[in-house]
């Protein structure tokens, strides 16, 4: 039997338990879980697009690497930090000073020309 086929399970830590893979999307499939602690393991590559609304997440401390993504800019930087990693809550995946804005719903950087001709630069 499966941890992730426990469909009423609503809290899983697994921290500091030497996990050494990517986050699976099978998480997915547990609709109830709130809670999910995976920090301090060798968690490798994306955060994937999980789709629970969790109170509390912890992924730090992993070898994970990307932006976060939108479903999760309202967590802690604490609960992403000791990875490389960008994006809400933690710094800007295109540098500090960078305006980005939605072009065909694809993010894009403005150039300096395209900054100077924007009203919010």
């Amino acid at each position: 039997m499966s941890l992730l086929s426990l469909t009423n399970l609503v809290r899983l830590n697994l921290a500091a338990k030497t996990l050494s893979s990517k986050i699976s999307t099978s998480f997915n499939k547990v609709d109830r879980l709130k809670t999910l602690y995976l920090q301090e393991n060798s968690l490798s590559g994306a955060i994937p697009d999980l789709t629970q609304k969790f109170d509390q997440f912890n992924v730090s401390f992993n070898q994970l690497k990307g932006e976060v993504l939108e479903a999760r800019r309202s967590m802690q930087a604490s609960a992403f930090s000791g990875n490389t990693l960008c994006g809400l809550p933690l710094k800007s995946c295109f540098g500090s000073s960078d305006i980005i804005v939605h072009k065909n719903d694809k993010k894009h950087k403005l150039s300096d020309e395209e900054r100077k001709e924007d009203k919010r630069c």
